[in-house]
């Protein structure tokens, strides 16, 4: 099974697809190819889609029963310890003061739990010193 996701390509490029792929949804098309067939046709993709984008997704042999491959998307395709998953690169926002998912310093606030805990091993003390 072959899925092929096309975003502002050309309409030539469109047409060629249907040759050989079923189109459902306007850029969005679906079939059954061989492996041989498959690579010609993202061949012919990288070479006319311009300025667009495009997303290949098949059937194969992993862990995660398909592979992904990626044209001009800011997110790109990381097979991570056999399984793929989509990095999408930072950007800084303007007027963040932290980076998003980094890593927070220790909050300077204590939990209730620990409050209680520090509460009671300073009631402790005191009372063990007199």
């Amino acid at each position: 099974m072959v899925v092929l996701i096309l975003s502002a390509a050309p309409a030539s490029l469109r047409g060629a697809m249907t040759r050989w792929l079923l189109e459902v949804s306007p850029g969005v098309f679906v079939g059954h190819l061989s492996a041989r067939v498959r690579e010609q046709l993202w061949e012919l993709v990288r070479a006319y889609i311009g300025d667009g984008r495009a997303l290949l997704i098949w059937s194969a042999r992993s862990e995660q029963h398909f592979e992904i491959a990626s044209l001009g998307h800011d997110r790109d395709p990381v097979d991570i310890e056999g399984c793929i998953v989509m990095r999408t690169p930072y950007r800084q926002i303007e007027g963040a003061k932290s980076i998003p998912g980094a890593v927070k310093p220790a909050k300077e606030s204590w939990s209730i739990a620990a409050r209680r805990r520090r509460f009671r091993n300073t009631a402790e003390r005191a009372l063990g010193q007199q």
